[in-house]
């Protein structure tokens, strides 16, 4: 409102301006035609003469009046340029203060989406790590693991010591029978290989610490059974598998015992696989090392 009767008043004085200039020329017109046609031939000379200077005078008035209304328009212009770029400014630091808060906006909605994404994959992680669990437990529960020791290394049933050791064909084909056989071992290492898969395709999520969900599966897991998933890998070729134990490092706690009759062949097992398989086990690693 106020913006508006400046305007106007502003409009008013150049209106003015306008007025004036005209009234005179009208004014000096009316008086110069009023009196000139009552005039001789002389007096209209002398007219004539006043008429070139009325108009030698009102061309410098106009021009004045027209120079003080280019002043005041220009003057108005460099007004209104000057609120315009205050406006610009107040916008432009509105939208500044938009922009930030829509970026705090972003920048909480990409906390709160990496929240949910990462809630989400700890509920498919521990689903998975409790049907594991669950498994192992059955392989405990049922002595599997002796019973599988017994056919793969000819284990004396009486005292428990291994007889012989044992050709690694023929380990691999013993554990193909006892998988045929008892579906607890191999539903077992079938679920284990899914954990390790599901860790593998979010290993590339920037949020998520994949290592340290693969060392609390790994911790699970005691040297019994990681001997068993080291043939069972190389038993079925079983690449992909065995691509996720060695970027894991899923051998790194694995205890063999020189003393062991059977500990050649699954030395000769663990030889198959890459380095990293072995993580930071220096000794186990020193000894694969005299085998190549």
């Amino acid at each position: 409102m106020a913006s508006k009767e400046k305007n106007l008043s502003k409009l008013n004085f150049l209106n003015w301006i306008l007025i004036i200039a005209i009234s005179l020329f009208l004014g000096l017109i009316v008086v110069y035609f009023s009196n000139i046609f009552d005039l001789d031939t002389t007096k209209k000379a002398d007219w004539g003469t006043f008429g070139d200077f009325v108009g030698g005078t009102l061309n410098p008035i106009f021009a004045l009046f027209s120079l003080f209304a280019i002043i005041y328009t220009i003057k108005i212009q460099t007004k209104e340029l000057e609120l315009s770029r205050e406006e610009l400014e107040a916008t432009r630091k509105e939208l500044e203060g938009s922009r930030i808060a829509q970026q705090e906006q972003s920048e909480s909605l990409k906390l709160q989406n990496e929240a949910t994404k990462l809630q989400m994959f700890e509920n498919t992680f521990f689903q998975l790590l409790h049907q594991h669990n669950k498994y192992l437990d059955l392989l405990i529960e049922q002595k599997a693991i002796n019973q599988i020791n017994i056919r793969l290394f000819n284990y004396n049933q009486n005292d428990g010591s291994p007889e012989c050791a044992c050709d690694i064909n023929d380990v691999y084909l013993n554990f193909k029978e006892i998988n045929q056989k008892n579906r607890v071992i191999k539903n077992y290492y079938m679920i284990l290989f899914q954990l390790l898969k599901f860790l593998d395709e979010k290993s590339k999520n920037e949020i998520i610490n994949i290592k340290q969900y693969s060392n609390i599966a790994r911790a699970l897991i005691n040297d019994e059974i990681l001997r068993l998933l080291a043939i069972n890998c190389e038993a079925y070729s079983f690449g992909e598998y065995k691509e996720y134990i060695e970027k894991y490092a899923f051998f790194e706690h694995i205890y063999i015992d020189n003393k062991n009759i059977e500990t050649e062949t699954i030395l000769n097992i663990l030889s198959k696989y890459k380095k990293e398989a072995f993580g930071q086990n220096k000794n186990i690693l020193e000894i694969i090392n005299l085998l190549e």
